[in-house]
């Protein structure tokens, strides 16, 4: 039972019947889901919630619920742990844990520096999942939580361009915030950056090769089709794509450019609301994954 109708203020954890719904149709959908081969997970934010319980101090708290949760739904918690100190993370999480439970803690730092040496492992690999196992690596910039309304660590507005072009140039499976697509300083370098990902065929399981990856310069080659370079740094030295071989600037914008190769250049391009630009090319690849 929930204190508003979009279900964000829980007051009974216990109390599964909803505006959307009762607890014997919710078990219905994960039936049917587990029936299709899908495995549902539920989302919980269990802090922001409305207790309905004091404790032996007088404080409104049902800290002790999510510990004693019913184990026949067999719902495994997780939750936020910045804003709480290291024990009791660790004891909410070794008290909740049940059969294979998945506990992702949320932990953002300021980043107001330039690390670009980190974009690679040890092994010259993308850093992260996106460097192991692509083909399953959602890749974004900003969440309800980070950007959005709530605007807690979002994404350094003068670098959105940026970031966008690191995800739709790289393998992975890119997804674009709604609130960038459809604002009109981003949209413009977005759709191109959608558009030359289409055209050259980039795809989850694409081949990465990082050409540089040092503090202050990050460039990287993909599918032989494009290569893309971030970072404030202007001297790309011997990784400077060479016209002669087949290479054209297509996208720039704050601190990253991108370049394609199988273009031919009709004609003069226009600008975003960003600076971003991209010239009007014709494509002579022919996609093979749609």
């Amino acid at each position: 039972m929930v204190d508003n109708l979009q279900g964000y203020l829980p007051a009974q954890l216990y109390n599964l019947n909803s505006c959307y719904g009762n607890k014997e149709q919710l078990q219905s959908l994960t039936w049917a889901l587990n029936y299709a081969g899908i495995k549902p997970v539920a989302d919980i934010v269990i802090n922001h919630r409305c207790a309905d319980v004091q404790n032996a101090d007088g404080i409104w708290n049902s800290y002790r619920h999510v510990f004693n949760h019913p184990s026949q739904l067999s719902i495994p918690t997780g939750n936020a742990c910045k804003v709480y100190a290291p024990q009791y993370v660790k004891e909410y999480t070794d008290a909740s844990i049940v059969g294979e439970a998945l506990h992702v803690a949320e932990f953002w730092v300021d980043m107001r520096y330039t690390q670009y040496d980190r974009l690679r492992d040890r092994n010259g690999r993308a850093s992260g999942l996106l460097g192991w196992w692509p083909q399953k690596a959602c890749t974004f910039i900003d969440n309800h939580d980070t950007g959005s309304s709530q605007q807690h660590w979002p994404f350094p507005e003068s670098h959105i361009g940026l970031g966008y072009a690191y995800i739709l140039t790289h393998p992975g499976l890119p997804c674009v915030a709604w609130e960038h697509m459809w604002d009109p300083r981003h949209t413009f370098i977005i759709t191109q950056l959608m558009a030359m990902r289409r055209r050259q065929d980039i795809h989850a399981g694409s081949k990465l090769e990082i050409l540089c990856a040092d503090r202050m310069m990050y460039v990287a080659r993909v599918d032989n089709r494009v290569v893309i370079k971030l970072g404030p740094q202007h001297d790309m030295g011997t990784l400077l794509p060479i016209p002669s071989q087949g290479w054209r600037l297509c996208i720039t914008g704050h601190d990253f450019a991108v370049w394609e190769k199988g273009l031919v250049e009709i004609g003069p391009g226009s600008a975003g609301p960003d600076g971003s630009t991209s010239n009007i090319v014709s494509f002579d690849h022919k996609p093979t994954n749609p």
